[in-house]
């Protein structure tokens, strides 16, 4: 069986996910953290983040979170355009969205991921100058109000 045909699976991310969690981020995204920050991030807000997992539970994507503010969010290259990214936001938004109004930051060139937001009820709420780097870009904070 292919990767891309693998049954997969979301579920609560533990504190065990750190590394392959970090190591999935380090793969999809320019913005990387220390391993601390994924441990202190992952004890301090147990059941907020989220993990894609094959049967053999290696990582895929993650969606790191506090309890009202997306943090990190990847899916692997191969696992994009089939819906999971959409499916671990929607796992989020289940368990925290009626809680909290959820914030998340976006790179202004990210218009796909700025649609998909928006199709959650999220909006701009601030422009921010020079936020990310490699390559140095404008992001928005983008806000939704809890249900």
């Amino acid at each position: 069986m292919s990767s891309t045909q693998q049954r997969l699976f979301i579920r609560q991310a533990r504190r065990k996910d750190r590394q392959e969690m970090k190591a999935c981020n380090e793969r999809n995204l320019a913005e990387n953290y220390s391993l601390q920050h994924w441990e202190t991030t992952l004890n301090d807000h147990p059941g907020c983040s989220y993990v894609l997992t094959d049967p053999e539970n290696k990582v895929h994507g993650y969606l790191l979170s506090n309890e009202a503010t997306v943090l990190s969010f990847a899916v692997d290259e191969q696992y994009r355009q089939k819906r999971w990214g959409t499916k671990l936001f929607e796992e989020f938004l289940k368990h925290h969205a009626h809680k909290h109004n959820v914030t998340l930051h976006v790179r202004m060139s990210n218009q796909v991921a700025q649609r998909m937001y928006a199709k959650y009820g999220f909006i701009v709420v601030d422009e921010l100058e020079k936020y990310y780097h490699n390559p140095e870009e404008n992001g928005y904070l983008m806000q939704r109000p809890k249900e």
